[in-house]
């Protein structure tokens, strides 16, 4: 079991010569008020769009002095990204002993496949030689650990880290895509400021303890990818949940529907369906999720001999009253090109004149991709409600993902 690292680190910078250079300032440096280099450094950092060239901005800046490298480590150090097992970590790692690790807000870590003591590797690469115990804003987790299944014990040397490492009801925030045992409730159980909660499914916990009202008492949002509907009714319900990502099998979101008035957000782009089957399961949605503000709608397949059903499949939601953003998901399969035609021309989006959309709608997303034996492509439409109720329509050719159309719609949620 890794050793949390002591307060007494030998404190080292991201790059040693920072310290070095801010050291040796001239003593007829300008002197500012702290919020007027603030502000420089966040004009920097927001003016340039380019995440790498951004970095090395703010790494140039941290260079010049003292006052910079402050507010440059504010913004560098803010949000890490990592892969567990490099010299990233090491380099990581020494900063923030060295005093960067305050201002911490989002840490994702990825690959994360073992622990210290493996021959050849030393225990500064791995992500426990970071100073969780120094990170007091640290608000948002993310984990990816691939060989979870394969290697158990790596996830639960990491849960019995973290669970005495982090300060307790900080994370409002985790992402880690395994199953939700004893190990990782020992983590969860000490976060009771946690609103969004991403994980793989429900392990062989005691469903008594998942029942727990101290257990995640403020969640708002929930995703899984491999959840028993049981199981995801038990971890939704009895908790606000107002926002649910739902599995990728309609069935395992049916036992979730009694609680669906209570939801005012549903992603439910990882379910696929086939031809009329989305009548019934548009009509049981509808409903049931009586008080939806935001859908992102499942995947619709259809054929060409189908070409009118996505109307009459997705205009079953036009009795939502209350949603204002909705998101269609449109695959057409069709077999052989048009005569004379690219293989790949894309047809137009499909009808959505013709769909009767919510009177209140505002905002409409259409991911719509034409599949056949030459290859597919996507074409992706945006609509939103102008001032004189009209539409201001964004077309884009290419892949866009939903999920972040998602995202940026429940913001405010």
């Amino acid at each position: 079991m890794p050793r949390k690292p002591s307060r007494k680190a030998h404190t080292v910078n991201l790059d040693s010569s920072h310290e070095a250079i801010a050291d040796s300032e001239s003593q007829t440096q300008a002197v500012l008020p702290q919020e007027l280099w603030r502000n420089i450094v966040d004009e920097v950092a927001t003016s340039d769009s380019n995440p790498a060239s951004r970095k090395n901005t703010l790494r140039n800046l941290s260079l010049t002095c003292r006052s910079l490298c402050a507010e440059a480590q504010r913004i560098l150090y803010r949000d890490i990204m990592l892969e567990d097992g490099t010299e990233m970590v090491r380099q990581i790692s020494q900063a923030l002993h060295g005093g960067a690790a305050k201002h911490v807000q989002a840490l994702h870590i990825g690959n994360y496949h073992g622990i210290p003591g493996r021959r050849g590797r030393s225990s500064e690469t791995f992500c426990v030689s970071l100073p969780f115990d120094r990170m007091d804003n640290l608000r948002s987790l993310s984990i990816e650990s691939k060989g979870y299944i394969a290697y158990p014990e790596r996830t639960i040397a990491l849960c019995r880290f973290l669970s005495t490492s982090i300060k307790p009801n900080s994370l409002t925030t985790v992402h880690w895509p395994i199953l939700l045992d004893n190990s990782l409730y020992s983590v969860l159980e000490t976060q009771n400021s946690i609103t969004d909660l991403s994980i793989m499914g429900i392990g062989t916990l005691d469903l008594a303890r998942l029942k727990n009202p101290q257990f995640l008492p403020v969640l708002k949002r929930v995703k899984s990818s491999a959840c028993t509907g049981t199981n995801m009714k038990e971890l939704v319900q009895g908790r606000p949940v107002a926002v649910i990502h739902s599995p990728p099998y309609l069935d395992e979101l049916e036992p979730c529907l009694s609680y669906a008035p209570h939801l005012t957000a549903l992603d439910l782009s990882g379910i696929t369906i086939y031809t009329s089957d989305g009548m019934a399961a548009s009509q049981r949605i509808v409903s049931a999720a009586v008080n939806l503000r935001v859908l992102l709608s499942y995947r619709f397949v259809f054929y060409p001999n189908e070409v009118d059903l996505p109307n009459r499949v997705f205009g079953v939601f036009h009795t939502l009253a209350h949603l204002r953003s909705f998101g269609i998901i449109l695959e057409l399969r069709d077999q052989m090109p048009p005569v004379g035609g690219d293989a790949t021309v894309q047809q137009p989006v499909n009808a959505l004149q013709d769909i009767v959309l919510p009177h209140n709608l505002q905002t409409l997303f259409v991911s719509n991709t034409r599949h056949n034996l030459f290859g597919s492509v996507t074409a992706t439409q945006l609509r939103q409600r102008t001032i004189h109720n009209g539409w201001d329509i964004r077309e884009k050719q290419g892949d866009s993902d939903p999920v972040e159309w998602f995202d940026s719609e429940i913001r405010e949620i």
